[in-house]
């Protein structure tokens, strides 16, 4: 029966022309980031909900700037999008809902116990709900509207008590919607408006057309994270 080296032989590397050299380490080095990826995720239990739950270390850190400063808009991460026909309003309504219910981050709210900031986690949609806006028959229709979104991006949040994200339908036209979610950014980030948007896309796919939830069954929350770190 034959072998296979687990590692390349240097001489077997010599022959290798630099390109391939470079794929070949590309490859290693993915191949080690998505074992590491692994074994922390495994690692990662589910937290007592019974429990007080910790904030993350960047939790920590985003909380002791807003209580220095509530106003500050840098800590607010936002999300659009424009959906020009028809719109099925109460399949979208659903979805935000139903993507309100899958993230416990955004059913988030943030107390100080014993001097220490701690987050709890409503068990419903915790007073979230769309609005909407019409924005008439404005004669700049984009300038309008990034004067709107710069207005809304600039209402503070209320760690305390939240909710800490906002959705927004604006109707520009009768076929032409723009959705807007705006979240703190002590329960989201960059990556997470993507992540909320796709899912978000998947939902209401699934919803107009009359069927279920689409998404896997989430196996860890952020709050999990955060009690694994600490």
């Amino acid at each position: 029966m034959s072998t296979v080296d687990s590692k390349p032989r240097p001489d077997r590397l010599k022959a290798l022309s630099l390109e391939e050299q470079r794929e070949l380490l590309n490859r290693a080095k993915a191949a080690k980031l998505k074992r590491n990826a692994v074994q922390e995720t495994r690692s990662i239990e589910k937290a007592s909900r019974a429990d007080v739950l910790p904030v993350s270390l960047a939790q920590q850190r985003l909380w002791f700037l807003t209580q220095l400063d509530s106003d500050i808009e840098a800590l607010h991460v936002s999300g659009a999008v424009r959906m020009k026909g028809g719109l099925d309003t109460p399949a979208l309504e659903k979805a935000l809902q139903a993507i309100v219910a899958r993230h416990e981050s955004l059913r988030t709210h943030f107390l100080q116990v014993q001097g220490v900031p701690c987050q709890i986690i409503d068990e419903d949609l915790a007073g979230f709900a769309m609005q909407r806006v019409e924005i008439g028959q404005a004669i700049d229709v984009d300038a309008t509207l990034n004067a709107f979104i710069c207005k809304q991006m600039a209402i503070p949040f209320d760690l305390e008590h939240g909710p800490l994200v906002r959705a927004c339908l604006v109707r520009v036209d009768v076929e032409d919607h723009v959705l807007l979610v705006i979240m703190h950014h002590i329960i989201a980030d960059g990556w997470s408006v993507s992540l909320l948007l796709s899912e978000l896309s998947a939902l209401y796919s699934a919803y107009r057309q009359g069927e279920a939830d689409p998404l896997p069954e989430l196996a860890i929350q952020y709050a999990d994270y955060a009690q694994w770190q600490r």
